[in-house]
């Protein structure tokens, strides 16, 4: 039933003011129902509260509920988006990626059922966790505006 994999990842750069365009945003990719947020506590430095909001920005999109975990493996789970470190990924290049798992809908469009969002433990900003959760929630980058939170080399402070 799952047929892709979607890989989204951000290099970063400076921007000082964040905004959020949400209803400019190309929504290329939805969920079926809301899904929970799993934090892997052991494998992030960002805490529940961090999380919390850095999802709320996008007023847009739901969520079930933001679970902790103490660890969690790198497996994909239906109906989670699972926030883990990054040691599945090339750290020298990319500070998060998010992989997503889906599928096809009647009318084309990618139905999200699973994702990883993959971060960078050397890198605490919010910016960051609140890019790749945009990419959780389906969204893709936004390059019109170079403060905008979606926009594709976004910064954050370490």
């Amino acid at each position: 039933m799952l047929t892709s994999i979607l890989l989204l990842a951000s290099q970063l750069s400076y921007a000082q003011d964040q905004s959020v365009n949400e209803t400019k945003y190309a929504n290329k990719a939805y969920w079926g129902s809301p899904p929970e947020i799993v934090l892997c506590k052991s494998q992030s430095k960002f805490s529940k509260s961090d999380v919390e909001i850095s999802a709320s920005i996008f007023k847009k999109k739901e969520y079930k509920k933001i679970t902790v975990r103490e660890r969690c493996n790198y497996e994909y789970e239906y109906g989670k988006i699972k926030v883990v470190d990054g040691k599945q990924i090339d750290t020298e290049v990319y500070y998060g990626l998010t992989m997503l798992r889906s599928y096809r809908d009647a009318h084309n469009k990618k139905v999200l059922v699973a994702v990883i969002v993959h971060l960078d433990t050397d890198y605490t900003s919010l910016s960051l966790l609140k890019h790749e959760l945009g990419h959780a929630f389906g969204y893709q980058h936004y390059d019109h505006d170079q403060s905008d939170i979606m926009y594709s080399n976004i910064v954050h402070d370490h």
